[in-house]
């Protein structure tokens, strides 16, 4: 009779430890938004849907691949200081924040079918069509309202893998540096993403049309140069300025 109720004891109290570790794990999967992210592999031909953590720190890089993905173009120098300094937003606020600006209006508006909105994405970020299986998958997540289109971008711009993953790393790298050239022109923020493949060739293109600022190598010529005398303070105390001649005589 002890016997048995020993065992019966243990297994309350093993039955005890499972559920309380089956809630806590529960408790920790609450805290952590999930987004659907779709990948495919071009090479391998390999479609699969995945689900997994959405980056919430917003850096510089991060924000950058989102105007890319949201307006094709680099981001003018104004607004990525704003997102990275100011807004004090995640990557998933700045994405759905992004849809409220009259550019996005504009880029999509109502009456955008849904297929044609995950062309524009995929052909921002990858300069390609969806393979056929992701686009049929984007369409009924959007639809039927299991994703929002701030959160679509994140998933298809994380997912990005092999010839996309290259052609991303090098519209970003264009994207921070037009932003840091310091320009706030929206035409040439589009211009100068026009030709980027994943192609490094491409991107030293494009960086060479970035003004620059003048070197310290070279050749130099002085032309004319001007005599501003010897400067002295005079006085027990030093207290008496003075500027022996010739001064301030221009030589040209």
């Amino acid at each position: 009779m002890k016997k048995i109720l020993l065992v019966v004891l243990s297994i309350m109290f093993i039955t005890t430890i499972l559920i309380y570790a089956d809630d806590e794990h529960d408790d920790e999967s609450s805290d952590s938004q999930l987004v659907t992210t779709y990948t495919d592999d071009d090479d391998k031909n390999d479609d699969e849907s995945t689900t997994s953590q959405v980056v919430t720190s917003a850096n510089e890089g991060s924000i950058v691949k989102l105007y890319v993905a949201t307006f094709d173009r680099a981001p003018d120098a104004d607004g990525l200081s704003y997102w990275v300094y100011q807004s004090g937003l995640s990557i998933e606020g700045i994405a759905q924040s992004f849809f409220d600006q009259a550019e996005t209006k504009a880029k999509y508006p109502d009456g955008y079918s849904t297929s044609d909105f995950i062309a524009s994405v995929y052909q921002n970020l990858f300069k390609r069509v969806a393979d056929t299986k992701g686009l049929e998958y984007w369409i009924a997540e959007l639809d039927n309202g299991l994703i929002a289109k701030s959160n679509f971008i994140l998933a298809v711009m994380n997912g990005a893998l092999y010839s996309d993953a290259l052609i991303l790393a090098n519209k970003a790298q264009v994207g921070l540096a037009f932003a840091q050239s310091g320009s706030n022109d929206t035409q040439s923020a589009i211009n100068i993403m026009l030709n980027i493949t994943q192609d490094q060739a491409t991107v030293q293109t494009a960086l060479s049309t970035l003004p620059t600022s003048v070197s310290n190598t070279g050749s130099y010529t002085l032309i004319a140069w001007n005599d501003l005398g010897m400067h002295c303070m005079d006085g027990d105390d030093y207290s008496v300025f003075s500027i022996l001649p010739p001064y301030n005589n221009l030589i040209a």
